[in-house]
């Protein structure tokens, strides 16, 4: 979006090369919509995206 109102967004923004993110989050919240929507939004931003791992979670 944008926003840079911390030092990790502002250093996010204005570095020239690849940045990785490993998204951390319940497999329930990394099928939502939304998030899989973020996620392609960072990867059309040229961003690499370290896929999530997957374990057995106490929700099942």
């Amino acid at each position: 979006m944008g926003i840079a109102d911390n030092i990790l967004l502002q250093t996010a923004l204005a570095y020239k090369h690849t940045i990785l993110v490993a998204p951390s989050a319940n497999t329930q919240m990394l099928l939502h919509p939304a998030t899989k929507h973020s996620l392609q939004q960072l990867k059309n931003y040229g961003f690499t995206i370290i896929p999530a791992q997957e374990k057995v979670l106490a929700c099942g």
